[in-house]
């Protein structure tokens, strides 16, 4: 009896286990703004309610320079881009502050290695 029900329990914990936790992954963002002020950046999931830094914070683009960004996700995932200057609500790339705007060419899938090189003008 014990046995059998060590059993059903084992069976159980396969079954649910592979559907509770995806597979953690990596991606990788290269992004320089080339704007003569300063530029508000942040990462959008498309697939659940997550961004990166996260937290309400944006990382912040103060020089022409090329800045690396590793984001840890789940394999699959969908990741846009979003950036935009304090300034004028008007300006913004990818899919802008909040992450709610169309746009082209600036999703990536987690798990593809990187993204191509990016770089905000205007």
């Amino acid at each position: 009896m014990f046995r059998k029900y060590i059993l059903a329990v084992a069976a159980l914990v396969a079954i649910v286990m592979p559907a509770a936790h995806a597979a953690s992954d990596t991606l990788v963002w290269k992004v320089r703004s080339q704007y003569p002020y300063q530029v508000y950046l942040e990462f959008y999931s498309q697939d659940n309610n997550h961004s990166w830094p996260g937290g309400g914070n944006a990382y912040i683009l103060e020089d022409s320079r090329f800045h690396t960004y590793r984001l840890n996700c789940r394999s699959g995932e969908r990741i846009c881009y979003g950036a935009w200057v304090t300034t004028d609500d008007s300006i913004y790339w990818g899919v802008g502050r909040y992450g709610d705007n169309r746009c082209s060419n600036c999703c990536y899938v987690c798990g593809a290695g990187s993204t191509e090189s990016i770089t905000l003008t205007r």
